[in-house]
């Protein structure tokens, strides 16, 4: 039996490192071409599902972490399980950051599907809510995919492109028609996105969000979980 198939007619839990251990994903300013050398490559999988993972560990994620694993159910399903070995136990003391990277990694997986042809669906919480305890022992979502006659999705192309960039923004703000230009190309299901650019609006914001950065940057605990988590350039 070969170990693909063992693997899959067993159910073993796989996590992210374990499916793809060579994974070095870039930091910094680099070429697409680099960033897509260091991440796992989609066609090197003959699973759908498989390939389908390999573009949804692009997906943002909180400090990094790739905290997700993976039941393998068939070529085309796999339960979705956050990796409780991965915890921000200090940052993020109920999971809830990590669960937003969940929700991105569904996402950026549905939208690299999409260029290679499939469809992707998903449920969430398919054996129920569950509460802290159980964090990766019941799984976020049944993943599935399938061949379907349909295009890439607009932000497929931006996969290997996206990167967090914390430099100084100096441009203008965004104008109501530039971001509706962006919002049609998005699908949300669970939130609504909006635009605040009026001057108050956009001080309250920044207040709140400097004050949440002095939190985390002046307490021990979870400015040395940012350090332990922290991955630097491979560029000499």
């Amino acid at each position: 039996m070969e170990r693909r198939d063992f693997i899959v007619q067993t159910g073993t839990i796989l996590t992210a490192t374990m499916l793809f251990p060579e994974t070095l994903l870039a930091v910094g300013k680099s070429s697409k071409s680099n960033i897509m050398n260091r991440r796992p490559n989609p066609n090197d999988y003959p699973q759908p599902i498989i390939k389908a993972i390999a573009f949804g560990m692009n997906a943002p994620n909180p400090h990094n972490s790739q905290a997700w694993k993976f039941k393998l159910l068939s070529d085309y399903e796999a339960l979705l399980f956050v990796d409780e070995t991965r915890l921000l136990h200090a940052t993020d003391p109920p999971s809830r950051q990590i669960h937003i990277g969940c929700g991105c990694f569904l996402e950026t997986l549905r939208l690299g599907s999409s260029s290679l042809g499939y469809s992707a669906e998903h449920e969430l919480l398919p054996e129920g809510e569950y509460v802290l305890e159980e964090v990766g022992i019941k799984p976020v979502a049944h993943v599935k995919v399938s061949a379907a006659d349909i295009k890439p999705l607009p932000l497929a192309a931006s996969i290997y492109s996206r990167q967090t960039n914390r430099s100084y923004y100096e441009g203008g703000l965004i104008s109501p028609s530039e971001f509706d230009s962006i919002k049609s190309m998005t699908s949300p299901q669970y939130s609504e996105l909006s635009i605040h650019s009026e001057p108050q609006q956009l001080k309250e914001l920044i207040d709140i969000l400097y004050e949440g950065m002095a939190v985390e940057a002046n307490t021990h605990a979870t400015y040395d979980e940012s350090r332990i988590w922290f991955r630097s350039s491979q560029k000499k």
